[in-house]
């Protein structure tokens, strides 16, 4: 049986590439596997674009699947690494079984979280934009705020409400 390579995280950069590099260098002679919460790539410097609505959600993101043909995609959620043993364990499909997962070679490719903690006040009031789901917040909220100066009668609430900070 060939070797098993198992990427963790997908959604990014690093993770995708790595995958689709290892599929070309080594072919057929490994089992490349992908996995990440989501089965898709989102194409982060699009994600403005997103909030502002200048194009849709669908524009800034792209299957996986599509992306790494010959890369087994599979969808599910990362909870620990038994690196003794070279077991990953996944919770997956729609009854989140845990999953156990063995592998030859381990690529970790999680990313980095969003830590606004070092900056007091900025995790209460600052909006992230990492995911699809930060896009739409985002844009949710503008929309929010330009609604609500177009019905306020007091000046500095009209101005709090048109007043953004990049």
């Amino acid at each position: 049986m060939a070797d098993r390579i198992v990427v963790l995280g997908g959604g990014g950069f690093g993770g995708m590439y790595a995958a689709r590099a290892l599929r070309k260098r080594l072919g057929k002679s490994v089992r490349v596997e992908l996995i990440h919460a989501d089965n898709y790539f989102v194409f982060q410097p699009l994600l403005p674009e997103v909030g502002a609505g200048s194009i849709t959600p669908g524009q800034a993101v792209s299957p996986l699947r599509f992306l790494l043909r010959g890369v087994f995609v599979r969808k599910a959620q990362i909870d620990s690494v038994d690196f003794e043993r070279r077991i990953v364990t996944v919770f997956q499909g729609i009854q989140r079984r845990p999953t156990e997962m063995r592998y030859d070679h381990l690529v970790i490719a999680l990313g980095q979280g969003v830590d606004l903690s070092r900056t007091p006040g900025l995790e209460e009031h600052a909006l992230k934009m990492k995911t699809l789901e930060d896009a739409r917040r985002l844009r949710e909220h503008v929309i929010e705020q330009l609604e609500h100066a177009q019905v306020s009668q007091v000046p500095a609430t009209k101005r709090g409400a048109l007043t953004f900070t990049p």
